[in-house]
């Protein structure tokens, strides 16, 4: 089969699109292209909102979608660590109104009430899902009746498997009427269920590509927005293991965030990293 995989990390950067030929096995595994779709950073902010929202109302969505606009607001002035002599909420109103731009195409007409709505939100990430499937097909120079599935993660607002909770958003029969291509999605919910972490497939591709490039034993270090691990033991696809171990990226770009006040989403090539010293006693 010729598969699309999407993925949208944490972060929250953009959309990462992959074309892969496999049998399911490590006998026929072959990538053969991947684009990335960079985020707006008006888009982040939205996204950014959803997931501060969320959190409060822990794993709450249906409360998120009540509290978002007010979210809005509440996450720009935590996150932007806006400066004391700025007019506040002239400054975010400006950047509401901005988002309100980004997402509708026009201001509103009254700029200090402006309402975006969760679902709006979610119904542009899978918009762009879509944008990212198109573009990679142009890039690879094939038509969408050649693809026989995408797989479809969706983008996580809140992650807490120990009490079985993970919103992940986005509309998998949106893209798939979009994109005219069978569409799979909601990988986390049995799996989460069934006491895992709520990442199945990233183990198992590992452990596909480890097998078939004889690399055994091996461990798979992803230091994303959360990180994990894949640890793969042998050939025997019944040892492989794959779980969470704490936060990646996730708070250096809170941090980054909140010193440049909101001019910056990460540490770009470690700039700022470089610039400190390793404290060794926290280290060891």
């Amino acid at each position: 089969m010729i598969s699309i995989g999407l993925m949208s990390g944490t972060s929250m950067d953009g959309i990462e699109a992959a074309l892969l030929e496999t049998d399911g096995s490590p006998n026929i595994l072959r990538p053969l292209g991947h684009i990335s779709l960079a985020y707006d950073p008006r888009f982040k902010i939205l996204l950014k909102s959803a997931e501060y929202a969320v959190k409060k109302y822990k794993g709450n969505l249906e409360q998120a979608k009540i509290y978002y606009t007010e979210a809005i607001q509440d996450y720009i002035k935590e996150a932007f660590n806006i400066a004391a002599d700025t007019d506040v909420k002239a400054h975010i109103a400006q950047i509401i109104s901005d988002l309100f731009l980004y997402l509708y195409g026009k201001t509103g007409k009254n700029q200090s009430h402006l309402n975006i709505p969760l679902d709006h939100v979610i119904e542009h990430s899978t918009k762009l899902h879509g944008i990212a499937v198109k573009n990679l097909l142009k890039a690879q120079k094939i038509n969408a009746s050649q693809i026989d599935v995408v797989g479809y993660h969706g983008q996580t607002l809140f992650h807490n498997p120990t009490q079985k909770i993970s919103i992940v958003v986005g509309n998998g029969q949106q893209l798939a009427d979009e994109l005219g291509i069978t569409v799979v999605n909601d990988f986390r919910s049995r799996d989460i269920e069934a006491g895992g972490c709520g990442a199945p497939f990233a183990p198992l591709y590992h452990y596909a590509l480890a097998v078939r490039d004889n690399k055994l034993p091996i461990a798979v270090v992803n230091c994303g927005g959360i990180s994990n691990i894949s640890l793969i033991l042998n050939d025997n696809e019944e040892n492989v293991l794959g779980f969470d171990t704490g936060p990646g990226n996730a708070l250096i770009d809170g941090l980054v965030r909140q010193r440049t006040q909101g001019k910056k989403n990460m540490d770009t090539d470690g700039q700022y990293g470089k610039q400190g010293r390793v404290d060794k006693a926290v280290l060891a």
